[in-house]
C-alpha cells in the first residue's frame, strides 16, 4: 500500500498491555495525535491498525511509559496515512527485519519442499504413464 506522509501532533500518551500465557503481561506505549488532510482533522491512535507500526514491547509498564514520552505532548510528528481513506494512519510504517526473516525462514523451507515433493510427484506420474 502507498502511504501519504502529513505532519501530526501528539495529544496523548498511553500504554497498552497484553496477556502472556504464563500470567504476566507485556506492556508498550501508545499515542493519540491529531493531523489533516485537504483542510479535514483527523485523530488516530497509534495501535489501532493491526501490524500498523513496530510495537515496541516491555516486561513493565514502566519502561513502556518511559519509551512513551519520547514523544510528548504537544510534539510534532510524522504520520502515515491511506490517501483512499486518510482516516486509516499510523506514526510509523511497520519494517520486515531480520528477526521476522527468522522467524518466517522454516516455513518458506517447508514450502519450498512440499512444492518440490508436488513437481516430483507429477513428473514421476507424467513419466510413468508413457
Amino acid at each position: 500500500m502507498c502511504l501519504s506522509q502529513t505532519e501530526a501532533t501528539i495529544t496523548s500518551i498511553n500504554t497498552i498491555s497484553k496477556p502472556l500465557k504464563d500470567g504476566n503481561r507485556l506492556w508498550a506505549p501508545s499515542w493519540t495525535y491529531t493531523y489533516i488532510v485537504d483542510g479535514k482533522s483527523y485523530s488516530a491512535q497509534s495501535t489501532h491498525i493491526a501490524y500498523g507500526f513496530d510495537v515496541n514491547w516491555y516486561q513493565y509498564e514502566r519502561v513502556a511509559e518511559r519509551d512513551g514520552l519520547s514523544r510528548p505532548v504537544g510534539s510534532a510528528v510524522h504520520a502515515f496515512y491511506d490517501p483512499n481513506n486518510p482516516s486509516r494512519s499510523v506514526l510509523d510504517r511497520a519494517t520486515f527485519g531480520l528477526g521476522d526473516a527468522i522467524h518466517l525462514t522454516p516455513f518458506v523451507l517447508v514450502l519450498a519442499k512440499t512444492v518440490d515433493f508436488i513437481h516430483s510427484g507429477r513428473r514421476r506420474a507424467a513419466n510413468g504413464s508413457s
